[in-house]
This record gives structure tokens, C-alpha cells and sequence, in this order.
């Protein structure tokens, strides 16, 4: 039976920050039913284990994407990060699923 690969351990929340840019793109999306619903997983990932999220090619930003739900749209998140905090960069809503370039990642 093969090895599980050794679990890393826990690391402190980083702290998060919201960008201008993030803050103007989210007042953008209007009023997404469960927004904060479906942010909350993927912002607690990305502060606890950024480096678990895809590095856009050609950019500095990682992606960290919402899960469909009944009656909520797939949304990307747009972050850097270092050792103690996450830049919120960017917020978008996933049009066509199917042609999402991130479900390539």
C-alpha cells in the first residue's frame, strides 16, 4: 500500500484585506443571493492555505473559485499573498461555466 504523502501542518490564519479594486468588483456583482455564504470557504482557504489555489500564468494573482449552488453563480477570486496577509484583488461572476479557463487549472 503506498504512503500517504506527510500532512503539513496548520498554519495560522493569515489576515485578509480587502483591495479597492476587490471592494468596487463586489459592489459590482449587485445583490448575489449568498454572497457571503459562498465567499466564506473559499476566504477561509485562502487564508489559511493560499498556496493551495492555482497561480494565474503571466500574473502575479492566485484563484481561488466558489462551488455552483442552487440559485448562486460560480464566483473567482483574485488574491496575493505572503506570510501574513491576503490582498483581495479582484471578484468576478463565471458567465458560461463551460468555457471557464480555470476549470483547465
Amino acid at each position: 500500500m503506498p504512503e500517504s504523502p506527510p500532512s503539513t501542518p496548520p498554519t495560522p490564519p493569515r489576515d485578509c484585506r480587502e483591495e479597492p479594486s476587490y471592494a468596487e468588483a463586489r459592489d459590482r456583482l449587485g445583490d448575489v443571493q449568498r454572497l457571503d455564504d459562498q465567499l466564506a470557504g473559499v476566504l477561509w482557504g485562502a487564508v489559511t492555505n493560499p498556496g493551495h489555489f492555482p497561480v494565474l500564468d503571466g500574473s502575479p494573482f492566485s484563484l481561488a473559485r466558489t462551488q455552483a449552488t442552487p440559485g448562486g453563480p460560480i464566483l473567482r477570486v483574485y488574491f496575493t499573498y505572503d506570510e501574513v496577509l491576503v490582498h483581495l484583488w479582484g471578484i468576478d461572476e463565471v458567465a458560461d461555466p463551460e468555457a471557464d479557463p480555470a476549470e483547465e487549472e
